[in-house]
């Protein structure tokens, strides 16, 4: 007894003795997407706010000392907080028909104490642990369905991988890493715990309960539940987590698949969420990065791409982070990695504003600018490298090449999934990674890191638009190091792994050509410099001095970091905007109108000196805004193909110069139309006007606008109005449609003088017609029982496409269903302008009735003819080559053509009924298929259903004698029908 009291005492002190947070500062807590938790928790700190009755500060908001914009931390500028409010409730997920999709509702808590009880305890399970366990069915989330799950101490299970991760718990992180449900997503330590983790195993359901676990360093323990269920929804229940401060609920289909949603769970949604769906919980008095911009450009113009703020009050960028980057505008650009962002006018800049630099407190910087940071350990970051950091963000570290055992993988990336790996030869690169010096083949160890933090990297510099993708070298990651692609750099560690070799071909084929490319990308940026102080006190001369000295000296380090391709300015300056910025597109021999503007009404008479750089084009010498005026225009005439570099200098040194580049086309087929607004708006009923205009932006492989150009608009049903338009300074035209009544409701651009054209469409309940239900192979008229079919139509997919997941294919896909005389059919695709189905093999008849059903509506029933047998062979529509593989290679036969005596495997539809076969353990079918190659007749020696596909018909077939050689036909005939014919290639 005496051992087991002295036990519990050690215990217990163990338990509430106060504990030291052990993980390490990092340089950044950048990651994808976090601009959309830091907006979810600026609003809901505002709300907080007006329910206390608290005000904006009514005194000033800072003032400017030389280049510095000091601004005051008063008026929720440093507030931003989300307690936990979850205490004593609970939430249930319930997931659409094909597991897909999840709705929640938040509920009492429903604690089942009888299952945590009961469970067993996981033992080992340390802090920053996880453990594999099997469950006693398959459990179906996000279209797949898993026999294991990893519960992992830090409050989350996941799916196909554990997480030990000790980094602090984001929304970014929880969107980022494998598969995962999570009641709580904390920085848990089961190892100050009396109970631990238990997991009670039933036949009709797996309940995870983490007991009295208390947050790293707290002395409050937490208690809170999962229960999994067979059929794919789950429950959270919370009965005491109130004391929770750092945390995020949520789940998430993993690897930053689809876009993430906040939501708060307390005041419920009714929308399906396909990705990750969170909340961030916060007692953190931080930064609200939202509010403090909405206050500079109170008194500050829209001049600036970047605003990077530091602090002498002592808030942290983020918990455990150095510094982090929030991209707040990225449009029309692509091939880096990166998803459209376009919150600007949330952080008050109504045009320029791309990204907003928390740097947090100025003292975690040493005054040299080129001193090493402590916070960094080894790394080799000074206060320059980490700036450039963190401005590289924009567009760095975001693209990667795949992992073929793995799609959703990215091997070149590593912490945030907005960083370079560790083991990826970054050619030391700010945005981590390391210099890799491979020591050959032979030596072990073969690899060691010998330089960290340099520079922009080529690779860099091509993905920020400042390189041509010819001047970027080959790079390498190594795969199997045993060192965590999230590591820091450092130098001076040597490694063994398999060498992958990187081309930026390989990084374009998986990411897309970059685009504007660096003929006509953004080189030159501007950044705002902030120093946040505590209300009513004036920063000291040595603070002041410190940040201006590395404003100043970052201008330099940026352009020589950047291989003297690009520059920043870091001045304050007044706006002065021209409209082609930062490009813009014209033909040889036009004329594109121009405007230089001013954000305030110019003091006085300002002049403006207008330069060209390459003679592509033309303009006046100068140009003058007249006093109490906004703007003034100019005409810009294209003189030859090329690019032309606009430089508009002011008279007054208080405005910034600007910068431009105008792609001079050749010819308007250069030009091409995207729909960019206003597409798949519901359809109130005919005869009445969309909501919402719909708008045509004319712009070219390099997503430039290109204003001034006529596009005509018009609709096979209904109105437009006008009938045609001129493409503003966006390049975009708008127009407004009503549309009228047809089963394909489609709105038609052109770009007048070319055949360039886009279509719009427009939703309302699913059309199609009898002569649209084909053959999914042949495009043959009708459909065959078992048989695969395809439908064409309009709103088909209520505005909406999807792809089943695995099989059998699910009845319900995206909210679409497909009856066939009544009987729900499987289904493989849908979207609004086709469908994919598997034709039930109980149809029978010579027609059958079609029906299909979106949220949005049911279509009439559709007569469709049923055809016993309609054979139809698989091609490649844009060749013309059938989906035939030579036996035993895996290949088509265009990558290895066939002889004489090898076998073929065949791929259709529409073959008929099938039985089972005892002698091959197979489903043959009942009438042995003819097969024709070059016009001979092909020995068969199998005919059935393909594995694993349902409605997929394989035939194997010996290439006959006779055949003749190079590209012939191959045919499918069933009891006289014959299919399509298709090419097949013979040696």
């Amino acid at each position: 007894m005496r051992s087991r009291s002295v036990l519990a005492c050690v215990s217990a002190v163990l338990l509430w003795t106060p504990l030291v947070a052990r993980q390490p500062v990092s340089v950044c807590g950048t990651e994808r997407g976090n601009v959309k938790e830091e907006i979810f928790l600026h609003n809901r700190s505002m709300s907080m706010r007006a329910r206390m009755g608290l005000r904006a500060a009514a005194g000033p908001v800072g003032k400017d000392i030389g280049d510095i914009a000091v601004m005051y931390d008063s008026g929720g500028v440093i507030a931003r907080r989300n307690p936990f409010n979850l205490a004593s409730k609970g939430i249930t997920f319930t997931p659409s028909g094909e597991f897909t999709q999840y709705r929640f509702e938040t509920t009492v808590s429903r604690y089942d104490e009888g299952a945590a009880a009961n469970g067993s305890l996981l033992s080992g399970l340390g802090d920053d642990g996880t453990q594999r366990v099997g469950i006693p069915f398959a459990f179906p989330f996000f279209g797949k369905r898993y026999s294991e799950i990893w519960v992992n101490s830090d409050g989350n299970v996941t799916f196909t991988e554990g997480d030990a991760n000790p980094a602090t718990k984001t929304v970014g992180l929880l969107a980022g890493g494998p598969p995962r449900i999570a009641p709580l997503f904390d920085d848990l330590d089961p190892t100050h715990s009396l109970k631990g983790v238990s997991v009670l195993m039933e036949p009709a359901r797996v309940v995870v309960t983490w007991l009295e676990i208390p947050e790293f360093g707290s002395r409050s323990p937490l208690t809170f539940q999962l229960r999994l269920y067979p059929d794919g929804h789950f429950e959270y229940a919370y009965p005491n987590a109130g004391a929770a401060r750092e945390a995020v609920v949520g789940i998430s289909p993993g690897r930053a698949a689809g876009v993430t949603e906040l939501v708060s769970f307390s005041q419920g949604s009714a929308a399906l969420f396909p990705a990750a769906v969170a909340e961030r919980f916060t007692v953190t008095d931080a930064l609200d990065s939202v509010l403090l911009a909405q206050r500079f450009f109170q008194t500050h113009e829209d001049a600036y791409d970047y605003l990077a703020v530091y602090n002498t009050v002592g808030v942290a960028a983020r918990p455990f982070a150095l510094a982090t980057e929030l991209t707040v505008r990225s449009t029309n650009r692509a091939g880096f990695g990166d998803t459209v962002v376009d919150v600007g006018a949330t952080y008050g800049s109504a045009r320029r504003l791309q990204a907003f630099l928390n740097m947090g407190p100025l003292s975690n910087y040493p005054r040299d600018m080129n001193a090493p940071v402590t916070l960094r350990g080894s790394t080799g970051d000074t206060p320059l490298t980490i700036l450039a950091h963190e401005t590289g963000h924009l567009f760095l570290a975001l693209a990667s090449i795949r992992d073929p055992a793995d799609a959703n993988a990215r091997p070149m990336l590593g912490a945030g999934l907005a960083h370079w790996s560790f083991n990826f030869n970054s050619e030391a690169s700010f945005l981590e990674g390391n210099r890799i010096q491979d020591n050959g083949e032979n030596t072990t160890p073969r690899y060691t890191t010998v330089a960290t933090v340099e520079q922009y990297s080529p690779l860099d510099q091509y993905l920020m638009g400042f390189r041509p993708p010819e001047q970027v070298s080959p790079v390498f990651l190594v795969k199997g190091s045993g060192i965590a692609n999230e590591d820091p750099p450092r130098k001076g560690t040597s490694f063994n792994g398999e060498r992958w070799n990187i081309t930026v071909d390989d990084i374009i084929a998986a990411e897309g050509r970059r685009s504007p490319d660096s003929t006509v990308a953004q080189r030159r940026f501007r950044m705002a410099v902030i120093l946040i102080v505590p209300a009513g006190s004036e920063p000291s001369a040595e603070d002041l001095a410190q940040i201006d000295q590395l404003r100043a000296g970052f201008e330099g380090f940026y352009e020589k970091s950047a291989s003297n391709l690009a520059a920043i300015e870091t001045g304050l300056r007044k706006n002065l905007q021209l409209s082609v910025w930062p490009a813009a597109g014209m033909v040889v021999g036009g004329t594109l109108s121009a405007r230089i503007s001013l954000d305030r009404p110019a003091a006085g008479n300002l002049t403006v000196m207008l330069r060209t750089g390459t003679g592509s084009a033309s303009m006046p010498e100068s140009v003058t805004i007249p006093s109490g005026a906004l703007e003034a225009a100019f005409s810009i005439r294209g003189v030859r193909p090329g690019v032309e570099e606009i430089t508009a200098e002011p008279s007054d040194s208080r405005y910034l110069t600007g910068h431009a580049r105008v792609q001079v086309s050749g010819a308007l087929t250069d030009v091409e139309l995207a729909i960019v607004g206003g597409d798949k708006q519901v359809v109130a009923a005919p005869g009445v006007a969309l909501p919402d205009q719909i708008a045509v932006r004319a712009t070219d492989r390099n997503l430039i606008p290109y204003p001034g150009l006529t596009i005509r608009a018009a609709a096979g049903a209904g109105s437009v109005t006008p009938a045609s338009a001129v493409t503003d300074v966006d390049g975009v035209a708008r127009f407004r449609w009503t549309p009228g009544t047809a089963d394909v409701l489609a709105m038609r651009a052109t770009l007048e003088g070319t055949s360039s054209t886009v279509t719009a469409t427009a939703l309302s309940r699913p059309g199609f017609q009898s002569s649209y239900v084909l053959n999914a192979a042949s495009y043959a008229p009708g459909i065959t029982p078992g048989g695969l079919a395809v439908i064409f139509g309009g709103s088909l997919g209520g505005g909406l496409s999807a792809e089943a997941k695995a099989t059998p294919w699910p009845v319900k896909l995206a909210g679409v269903q497909v009856t066939v005389n009544g009987e729900a059919a499987g289904l493989y695709y849908v979207s609004d302008g086709q469908i994919n189905f598997l034709v039930p093999p109980s149809i029978a008849g010579d027609a059958a009735e079609v029906v299909v059903t979106t949220p949005l509506g049911t279509s009439p029933a559709v007569r469709v003819p049923v055809v016993a047998n309609s054979p139809g062979l698989f091609f490649n529509q844009a060749t013309g080559e059938a989906a035939v593989r030579v036996a035993g290679t895996g290949l088509l036969t265009s990558e290895r053509p066939a002889a004489v005596g090898e076998y073929l495997e065949i791929y259709g539809t529409g073959l008929g009924p099938v039985e089972f076969s005892a002698a091959t353990g197979l489903y043959e079918t009942v009438r042995k298929p003819v097969i024709t190659v070059g016009g001979v007749e092909a020995r068969v020696t199998f005919s059935g259903q393909a594995p694993g596909v349902p409605g997929l018909y394989q035939i194997n077939a010996e290439v006959p004698e006779g055949a003749p050689r190079g590209v012939v036909k191959l045919r499918i005939i069933v009891d006289g029908a014959a299919s399509n014919e298709a090419a097949v290639t013979l040696r």
